[in-house]
């Protein structure tokens, strides 16, 4: 009972640091998650008795045509800036999994110089979206942390992604984006920062199911592999296996990956569940000092400009 309370009240603290820009952390066993400010920029901890950690910094969201060029009015140039709305909760899978999340779910119409319509754009020619002013565009992502035993999350019908115990998970869900051309898609970045905010050097590889493999020294005998599925579908269960382009490029000292997630026409909605990552410890010398292994699913979704994945 003492507990249950305990983590009620650890989740409205974290709710209200959230919201109030603060970071905070959470700790389960030897791995801790700080969330730094009110954007979805976190650091990943694998071992708390060491300093490396691996940083997601999700950074904007922007429509681009197929020459990849921006579609003017219909992006999120700042997530830091863009005041989305935070909550977070614990809760029990299907499975008896206990674990805690956070969710950061953005309006971009809330944002000055965002616009519904296609006016001004040459990818307007094949319009999609009527011309408007407002519209109920939403962006999402979710992250969940601190299971307390191995467990799957859904991912297409009849299709699931494992995540072990103590491990983490996001994913990214956008509905009713007023796509200006069927080809056109949506751009989402992330910076990759370790230890001491400099930038990620990931080595590139492609998985046998076709997922981009990024594998990242974080610093203290430790890697993290970061696994980014290049298909999506029109919902949590969906059946429809769309298409997600990955790319990683490193400029002005930052590492970006850039998702360029699909247009889901005729469907209005779109979920991206990509990334599980693997952290491992070694010991010196070569001898095996302890591994722990971090699991996560993703997004969200930018991941990043010289070197192209797809």
């Amino acid at each position: 009972m003492a507990k249950g309370a305990l983590l009620v009240l650890g989740i409205i603290i974290l709710t209200a640091a959230l919201s109030a820009a603060d970071n905070v952390d959470y700790t389960f066993g030897s791995t801790r998650v700080r969330f730094l400010g009110k954007s979805p920029n976190f650091q990943i901890y694998p071992n708390t008795s060491l300093s490396s950690y691996l940083q997601l910094r999700f950074s904007k969201f922007e429509e681009r045509d197929s020459s990849d060029k921006k579609v003017q009015g219909h992006s999120v140039e700042s997530l830091a800036s863009a005041d989305p709305a935070w909550t977070a909760g614990n809760t029990t899978l299907s499975d008896g999994t206990n674990l805690t999340y956070v969710r950061m779910t953005l309006n971009p119409a809330n944002r000055t110089g965002f616009q519904a319509d296609c006016s001004g754009n040459s990818a307007g020619r094949r319009m999609l979206a009527a011309p408007s002013t407002s519209t109920n565009a939403t962006v999402i992502v979710t992250l969940y942390f601190g299971l307390d035993q191995n467990t799957t999350f859904p991912y297409g019908l009849n299709k699931t992604v494992s995540v072990s115990k103590g491990g983490l998970k996001f994913n990214v869900e956008y509905s009713d984006w007023p796509f200006c051309n069927v080809n056109n898609v949506l751009g989402m970045e992330i910076d990759l920062l370790v230890k001491g905010d400099a930038a990620a050097q990931a080595n590139v590889s492609t998985a046998t199911d076709g997922a981009r493999v990024l594998s990242v020294p974080l610093g203290d005998n430790t890697t993290s592999n970061i696994y980014f599925a290049n298909y999506a579908y029109e919902a949590k269960n969906g059946t429809r296996n769309m298409s997600v382009g990955v790319s990683l490029a490193s400029s002005d000292g930052k590492s970006t990956v850039t998702l360029r997630l699909p247009n889901p026409a005729p469907n209005t909605t779109a979920y991206y569940d990509p990334t599980v990552t693997v952290s491992t410890e070694s010991g010196q010398g070569g001898s095996a000092k302890g591994i722990q292994t971090t699991l996560w699913s993703t997004l969200l979704a930018t991941l990043l400009s010289a070197l192209l994945l797809t």
